[in-house]
């Protein structure tokens, strides 16, 4: 039997090229990396294939959805239904391919920050304190409760499989909710009041406009954390589904009747009034504030706060009207059944979210200028450096000879 010399800073993957008589040349160094690079690009994709179906299978076995795993680590699944597969493979791709906006508008929610500490004026108008408040919740949100959604959706299983973490990730997702919908319903009656009736504004200030915006604050997180924390029934989490599957109270019929009133009838429902109310009101009396000169203010404090509430109202509305078809159903269909029960229509919440900056830059007139010089100075800035870098005709040597 022939014997082979090898060099030993061959790798493995060099090695199951040769044949087993044959002695050859061990490859360059630049081919040498290319097959280690290939080599571990295949195992990474094999890998992440392994994940992803492993996840998904998880998901199907908690729906009860027959399936094969295939060789290649694919999943075959002959006797399900395609909205039972659809949700499934929706909750995995669609939105942790989406999630990807966190970034752009985290890094939006830190500029904004900057000039909120720098502006004065921003801070202390007060069309301007509602906003922010809404702003600071949903950056809270944003940067403390999705990377929680994050690691859920990248890997299929709650980051920390822990049952007081369940509790502490239901309850600070309940009451950042709760307090964006309260406050929202109360932007909407504290701008009716500015535009319709300042004159009881400005003389009821502090308990119309301050005291509320705490009142609500705490009510939302008081409410949320006590049903969650304290409510006397037992929890079956589930470490497969996003939030644990929800707290069990829930699922009484007295207190979660009234948690879906509470917490989002009653706040969508004043969003959603007192936002048209308004608009009419603005439009029939039009010809006397522009007899006042108060015409442009107020169509600016109207396009403030339809910028923002329309943007909660937009991704509320689907939850809302899905709960009440299966509320007031007496067999719901399929389809809603799948559409309560999936957290792929509860996660348009979380556009509001990531929306939220962007919003705030058209509703609010300071930042609003400061992108637009931000924005004209990086355009002045681009043109500079594209006129310097454009190539120009070399000039030609000219000889001048001078007489006397």
């Amino acid at each position: 039997m022939n014997k082979i010399v090898v060099d030993m800073q061959v790798p493995l993957q060099t090695l199951q090229l040769f044949d087993t008589n044959v002695l050859q040349v061990p490859p360059s160094s630049v081919q040498d990396a290319e097959l280690k690079r290939l080599d571990e690009l295949d195992k990474k994709t094999k890998r992440d294939s392994a994940h992803y179906s492993k996840s998904v299978q998880e998901r199907l076995t908690e729906k009860n959805v027959p399936f094969v795993i295939r060789k290649d680590n694919s999943l075959n699944i002959p006797q399900a239904r395609p909205i039972e597969i659809g949700w499934t493979l929706l909750e995995h791709k669609v939105y942790e391919n989406n999630c990807i906006f966190i970034i752009p508008s985290t890094l939006l929610a830190l500029y904004i920050c900057y000039w909120i500490y720098r502006l004065d004026e921003l801070r202390t108008r007060l069309t301007n304190h509602s906003v922010i408040f809404i702003f600071i919740i949903s950056l809270i949100q944003e940067t403390c409760e999705m990377p929680f959604l994050l690691a859920f959706l990248r890997s299929g299983r709650v980051p920390f499989e822990t049952y007081r973490f369940c509790k502490f990730w239901i309850a600070f997702n309940y009451s950042l909710n709760t307090t964006l919908l309260f406050l929202n319903a109360h932007l909407s009656v504290d701008r009716y009041l500015f535009i319709i009736h300042p004159n009881i504004l400005n003389k009821y200030k502090t308990w119309i406009h301050y005291a509320p915006i705490a009142m609500f604050t705490l009510i939302a997180i008081m409410y949320s954390c006590s049903t969650v924390l304290f409510y006397p029934c037992e929890e079956h989490f589930s470490y497969v589904d996003q939030l644990c599957g929800g707290s069990c109270y829930q699922l009484e019929a007295a207190i979660g009747t009234f948690d879906i009133i509470f917490t989002v009838y009653m706040p969508l429902s004043c969003i959603i009034f007192f936002n048209i109310l308004l608009c009419m009101r603005v439009m029939l009396q039009r010809r006397r504030m522009r007899q006042k000169n108060v015409w442009k203010k107020n169509v600016g404090m109207l396009r403030q706060l339809l910028s923002v509430s329309v943007l909660h109202t937009i991704v509320w509305l689907p939850v809302t009207i899905v709960l009440v078809l299966v509320v007031t159903s007496e067999r719901p269909s399929d389809l809603l059944i799948e559409l309560q029960t999936s957290f792929v229509l509860i996660n348009t919440i979380y556009l509001s979210v990531l929306g939220n900056p962007v919003v705030c830059v058209f509703a609010l007139p300071e930042i609003k200028q400061k992108m637009r010089v931000l924005i004209d100075t990086l355009r002045r800035r681009t043109m500079s450096d594209i006129r310097l870098n454009a190539i120009r005709p070399v000039a030609t040597n000219r000889v001048v000879i001078t007489t006397r």
